[in-house]
C-alpha cells in the first residue's frame, strides 16, 4: 500500500484521539451481539499509535462493556 496514504491515516486517527487532542473524539464501533445481530455504540477514542494500535475508554457499567454479559 501507498506509504504516504499510511502516514496521512496514522496521523489523522492519532488526531483524533483524546491524547491527540481532540476537544470531543468519538467513534463508532460494531460488533455481533451473543444472539448474532450485529449492534453499533459510540466510544470514545483515548489514544492511538497510528494504526498499529487504538485505546478506548468505556465505563465498566456502560451498555458497551455489558454487551458480552448474558
Amino acid at each position: 500500500m501507498n506509504e504516504a496514504i499510511l502516514t496521512r491515516a496514522a496521523a489523522i486517527v492519532n488526531a483524533n484521539t483524546m491524547h491527540g487532542g481532540a476537544e470531543n473524539p468519538v467513534c463508532v464501533l460494531t460488533q455481533i451481539d451473543l444472539d448474532g445481530a450485529p449492534t453499533a455504540a459510540t466510544i470514545t477514542p483515548a489514544m492511538a499509535d497510528g494504526l498499529r494500535w487504538i485505546a478506548f475508554c468505556s465505563g465498566r457499567m456502560s451498555n458497551w462493556a455489558k454487551r458480552g454479559e448474558k
